[in-house]
């Protein structure tokens, strides 16, 4: 499962797609070809886990910043009647 992953990653996404029922058979198209060795498969699934670890990241990021954002100049009320 993780090669087809790896795969798709570097395959990318399908340009056109006319039946739904064929998009897997088009993104699967030559991987047998171009992922034909176990260090190529290897490659491949580094990549995809690479981008993903990446794109986790970016998220990370992107909550911290909000957060900073929206809770950065704020301050706790001092009087006690509020």
């Amino acid at each position: 499962m993780t090669d087809i992953r790896g795969w798709l990653h570097l395959r990318g996404e399908a340009a056109r797609v006319r039946r739904g029922s064929g998009l897997l058979a088009v993104l699967l198209a030559g991987a047998e070809k171009v992922l034909d060795s176990p260090e190529k498969r290897a490659d491949a699934v580094a990549r995809w886990r690479g981008a993903q670890e990446a794109a986790r990241r970016h998220r990370i990021q992107q909550v911290r910043a909000r957060g900073e954002r929206f809770d950065g100049d704020w301050e706790a009320p001092t009087s006690r009647s509020v």
